[in-house]
């Protein structure tokens, strides 16, 4: 019988088709290890599959002296994840949906937005208000500035058996922001007062806020929003007391106290904005107030009786 001999170049094309399997088998192993080595941040998200890293730099201005950077702190949350905090040196991965949130100190926090994230750096801009404690100038009937004391003092508002109104303006500060404010009017005597209203542009009814704690027991407390106050500006508002029907109003005591509204992370992670969270925990920024007394007479020495 006849021997069968195999081609040489046979034998030469599947040596080297050995080798090229061989070859691709060693390159796909090699790139896979090098993912598992890096194409993970040490919190666990993936990097980008550029070639550069996908980077989040946001800076940040005052937004009344914009020569002046505010280096807040920076949360997000990553296609609608749990927050975290990152830096401009985090890294991503491309194509995801980053919703940002900052905060800081004497300013007031803000939902920043969302942003879909490019392959490689992203950089945004964007500014954030100041903010402090600010005043509130309050006038008698008789258009003399009220002593700022729960128990009076030098000024005060005389009694009145008709409608109290006193006229007085929220003071803002230069390059700040008061922020949306809810104010709080506290009367101390509900068997003398009816009602109680506060009024100016923009102003409209709010509900108090429940970590609100009444000065006294009994009082009638009403809310009331009003737009913040920018760069100094002076917003002018009144306050009336209306007094049960053939009553005098006397010897009764008003608060007046004002939150500085912001955004804020509530219980469930999610970004809201106002005066509290659903715990009813206080998440304003700053607050203040200001107290007078109604007397017999707007000289008079109380002698304790406001309170």
């Amino acid at each position: 019988m006849g021997k069968t001999r195999t081609s040489p170049v046979l034998i030469i094309g599947g040596i080297a088709l050995i080798v090229l399997i061989a070859g691709m088998f060693w390159f796909m192993t090699s790139q896979s290890q090098i993912g598992a080595d890096k194409d993970l941040t040490p919190e666990g998200d993936l990097l980008s599959p550029c070639d550069i890293d996908t980077t989040f730099d946001l800076s940040v201005v005052n937004a009344l002296s914009q020569g002046t950077t505010v280096s807040p702190t920076i949360n997000a949350k990553i296609d609608g994840g749990a927050t975290k905090i990152i830096t401009s040196s985090t890294t991503f991965r491309s194509g995801i949906s980053l919703e940002v949130f900052i905060n800081s100190s004497d300013y007031i926090d803000k939902n920043v937005g969302t942003f879909d994230l490019i392959c490689g750096p992203n950089a945004e801009t964007d500014t954030m208000y100041a903010t402090s404690a600010n005043a509130f100038r309050l006038y008698n009937e008789g258009n003399d500035v009220l002593t700022d004391s729960n128990i009076g003092g030098s000024v005060n508002q005389t009694q009145k058996a008709t409608t109290i109104t006193l006229n007085g303006y929220i003071d803002g500060t230069s390059k700040e922001s008061t922020g949306d404010l809810v104010i709080v009017v506290e009367a101390t005597n509900t068997t003398q007062v009816d009602k109680v209203h506060m009024s100016g542009t923009g102003v409209s009814d709010a509900d108090v806020p429940s970590f609100y704690s009444n000065a006294k027991a009994g009082s009638i407390t009403k809310a009331f929003l009003v737009k913040e106050v920018l760069n100094g500006d002076s917003v002018p508002i009144t306050i009336s007391l209306t007094p049960e029907s053939g009553v005098y109003i006397n010897w009764t005591s008003v608060y007046v106290t004002a939150y500085s509204l912001q955004d804020f992370i509530d219980t469930d992670g999610t970004y809201q904005s106002g005066a509290e969270d659903s715990d009813g925990t206080d998440m304003t920024e700053d607050n203040w107030d200001f107290d007078f007394c109604i007397m017999s007479d707007a000289t008079a020495d109380d002698g304790g009786a406001c309170s």
